[in-house]
């Protein structure tokens, strides 16, 4: 089950902790989110600072393309693993509910 969390600006900035419960199984799980403030300006300088650092390595764009692949291959693969484990959390429900 998935829940949106709406975050709200007049919270401000810092860190703020996400307690996930699941009273099923009695499981307990937490999360820290960092919220920061930054402008466009910012952002640009560090991005610029990045660029500028790595333009002398050459094939990085056939690395970093070769990774996002990679990567959205491991995202499907998890993907695919949690709604297995779903399935077999449903058929295990059902089960229990039978007895």
């Amino acid at each position: 089950m998935f829940i949106n969390v709406k975050f709200l600006s007049a919270w401000g900035i810092g860190e703020f902790t996400v307690v996930c419960t699941e009273p099923t199984n009695g499981t307990v799980d937490a999360l820290v989110m960092t919220v920061t403030q930054s402008n466009l300006e910012d952002v640009s300088g560090q991005v610029s600072a990045v660029l500028g650092s790595t333009s002398g390595l050459s094939g990085l764009k056939n690395v970093a393309t070769t990774m996002g692949a990679q990567f959205g291959d491991m995202d499907k693969l998890l993907a695919k693993i949690s709604q297995d484990i779903a399935g077999k959390l449903g058929e295990a429900k059902s089960a229990v509910n039978e007895f």
